[in-house]
């Protein structure tokens, strides 16, 4: 059986010996006679480890040393440490919370206290492992079925317009290309872990979904749109949100609160010069700032913002002057550095030829 394992840190044999003799008949156990040999013994066993009790004071590396080791290497959110100490100072015991201690057991051992938080320590990391499992579980489930009503959804765009799916998953290529750059460069911009990035990047996919509840011959059309049907273009934000709104028995409230924020925004431009709401700056939602990036570039380079295919040079300049709309200095100064990455995605998967 995995995580059926203690493992007993302590300089004094004798303490170690009584430890020991409390779990023996229950679990393995293992004993290290210092922090350099309790680190070695988590490297090669921290799979099968259930609890790690952890001395305090010892003459090689201290137990504040091992803590070090484990949130260094991420061992420490799956395994719980208990600290073991004589010392009854205030400060030993908050420096050890701080550092990530679960619980302490102070010298001279009470058997049956120890065993009981032992036992409550072990229990709350398996009931913690099972949640997470089980949360896992479910989102790959709500996952797979989002994946599926957006492939329904694209195929419906394709219809009215062969080149749609090739276009939108270029969008979200470029999306996810952005946000991964921020991620690793500018960390501190926003909070953007792996579970968000794709959250925003499989919205993004949804973008334009309203496009298919608006005349088609209004995007074909190669003269100028009248005001009314300039407005009635843009509704297709709107649209969309109805269509995307209508998805929410799918049960991913997440997928769906942010494939309807980047439905209704991304034509939102920081300055406040987009529609429909004319939002300004960080009222927008990072992940339609993104997109709508994304979105534009791909317009500009099949020339269907201006009727002319700009180069990958000059849809960069428009962006970075804010010919169509200002996006945020973080955005814009991400895809003066990157940018070359939208380059390799367009021209790796248009369907047209590349200006």
């Amino acid at each position: 059986m995995t995580n059926n394992t203690i493992l007993i840190v302590d300089d004094e044999r004798i303490n170690r010996e009584i430890l020991a003799s409390l779990f023996e008949d229950q679990y393995e156990v293992l004993q290290a006679s210092g922090g350099s040999e309790a680190m070695q013994l988590i490297s090669q066993r921290r799979r099968d480890l259930a609890v790690v009790l952890l001395d305090v004071f010892m003459p090689d590396r201290d137990g504040f040393a091992v803590l070090d080791f484990l949130k260094f290497n991420h061992y420490k959110q799956d395994l719980p440490v208990i600290l073991i100490t004589a010392s009854s100072d205030w400060d030993v015991e908050a420096r050890g919370l701080r550092e990530g201690a679960d619980d302490f057991i102070s010298k001279p051992f009470d058997p049956a206290i120890v065993r009981q938080r032992v036992t409550n320590a072990i229990e709350l990391y398996r009931y913690k492992r099972g949640l997470e499992d089980m949360i896992r579980r479910q989102a790959a489930k709500f996952n797979e079925i989002s994946q599926f009503v957006t492939d329904v959804l694209m195929t419906v765009m394709q219809v009215r317009n062969r080149n749609s799916r090739s276009e939108t998953l270029r969008i979200s290529s470029y999306t996810e290309a952005v946000l991964r750059f921020i991620s690793e460069f500018s960390p501190e911009s926003y909070s953007l872990d792996s579970e968000t990035i794709d959250q925003i990047v499989m919205g993004s996919l949804l973008h334009d979904i309203g496009v298919i509840a608006v005349p088609q011959e209004y995007f074909e059309r190669q003269s100028l749109l009248t005001p009314e049907e300039q407005r009635i273009v843009e509704s297709h934000t709107d649209r969309g949100c109805e269509i995307i709104a209508s998805l929410e028995n799918i049960e991913n409230s997440d997928y769906i609160r942010t494939a309807l924020d980047i439905c209704r925004y991304h034509h939102e431009r920081w300055d406040g010069s987009g529609y429909p709401e004319h939002l300004v700056g960080d009222d927008i939602p990072l992940a339609a700032q993104v997109v709508g990036l994304a979105d534009l570039y791909d317009g500009l380079r099949q020339g269907k913002v201006t009727g002319h295919r700009y180069s990958h040079e000059e849809a960069l300049e428009a962006i970075e002057t804010a010919e169509f709309g200002a996006f945020s200095p973080i955005l814009t100064e991400s895809c003066k550095l990157m940018g070359y990455q939208f380059r390799d995605i367009y021209d790796g998967t248009a369907e047209a030829k590349p200006a």
